[in-house]
């Protein structure tokens, strides 16, 4: 990112481009590839309408996007088999065997240490199965922690979800969600903190202490449990070769880690499984296969310096909710997303 951030004013790297790539990248700027991070930018930011639009889901991610899925395919004749650890893949003539069962065509939607797990006993016969392990062993990650903690009765945050000014002197900590908001329990917080370092303790300490800080309204918080994700993202570093999609005819990975234009994201991982199917490519997910090298690219679209802070408030919050002088949202113009638009109200209610 250092040269594709060249030029930029300190204040907008630590008010704009930082948040935004340790959001995408789960890297801070100085060791998050440009090139991906540019991609991110442009698709949100400079891409299709809708394609900023900010959503929080008021169930877990299970019932929101797996269950659903399982729903839809079971309705659609699909046999969905959970519970069941596959223990071996084998090729078999022009397809493949999964424990037992043949199949024409093989999608390995799976974890990179999983997939090895399958793929080793294929590398001898098959050299780009070798080169697919290699590169997914040689992946690194970074960790995502959620410390959760419960506010005293009455007091809740005046949106569903507020960023934090983070970094080391700052706090861990960059959002914060108020679950009682999105159906969850009265006064349960979550605070995320991307890119985490050290362990649950320390992290649920440096989160409480940075919401005193700058969150006093709430008073004293009552820490419930810190979740450490450690593997939570591959690291997404300039010029990493990731895993390639191809493995062997008929067999295929799919997941956000295989080679593709964006980071370790729902996104990445659902354009990779649109991807590895045979004829999805058209169409809607056309654009899949563009080019991601952004060398001669730049963040020159962004301007060097931004506004006097008063109207920079004003701007930043059509992105999200962020914490006024006064610990408040603003509530005095339109929203502009469903998610915004309840934001407000509650803003104003209060």
């Amino acid at each position: 990112m250092a040269d594709a951030a060249r030029g930029l004013t300190r204040r907008v790297m630590d008010e704009l481009v930082e948040p935004l790539c340790v959001s995408a990248l789960n890297l801070p700027a100085a060791q998050a590839s440009g090139a991906v991070f540019l991609r991110v930018l442009r698709d949100a930011l400079f891409g299709t309408r809708g394609g900023a639009d900010l959503l929080l889901p008021r169930t877990d991610l299970g019932a929101l996007l797996p269950e659903a899925a399982t729903r839809w395919l079971a309705g659609r004749g699909a046999a969905v088999r959970l519970g069941h650890r596959v223990q071996q893949l084998a090729a078999e003539g022009t397809g493949w065997r999964v424990d037992g069962t043949r199949f024409d065509r093989v999608v390995l939607a799976l974890p990179p240490a999983e997939a090895v797990r399958l793929l080793r006993p294929l590398a001898a016969l098959h050299p780009p199965v070798a080169e697919w392990i290699a590169l997914a062993q040689a992946l690194e990650f970074t960790a995502i922690a959620t410390a959760y903690a419960f506010a005293p009765q009455g007091a809740a945050l005046p949106a569903p979800m507020l960023a934090l000014r983070g970094g080391a002197d700052d706090g861990p900590a960059q959002f914060v969600f108020d679950r009682g908001r999105l159906g969850g329990p009265a006064g349960l917080l979550a605070f995320v903190v991307s890119h985490a370092g050290g362990e649950a303790e320390a992290i649920e300490a440096a989160v409480l202490a940075q919401a005193a800080r700058q969150l006093p309204w709430l008073g004293v918080l009552t820490p419930l449990r810190t979740v450490v994700e450690r593997r939570a993202t591959f690291a997404c570093t300039p010029a990493l070769r990731r895993p390639p999609q191809a493995l062997a005819a008929g067999l295929a990975a799919a997941g956000d880690h295989v080679e593709g234009p964006y980071p370790a994201t729902l996104e990445g991982a659902v354009r990779s499984g649109l991807q590895s199917i045979p004829g999805t490519h058209r169409g809607g997910a056309g654009h899949i296969a563009e080019r991601t090298d952004a060398r001669s690219e730049s963040l020159s679209h962004i301007p060097p310096t931004l506004p006097p802070r008063s109207a920079h408030r004003s701007s930043a919050r059509d992105a999200y909710p962020l914490i006024s002088a006064d610990g408040r949202v603003p509530a005095d113009r339109p929203p502009r997303h469903a998610a915004d638009r309840d934001a407000a109200r509650g803003a104003r209610r209060g």
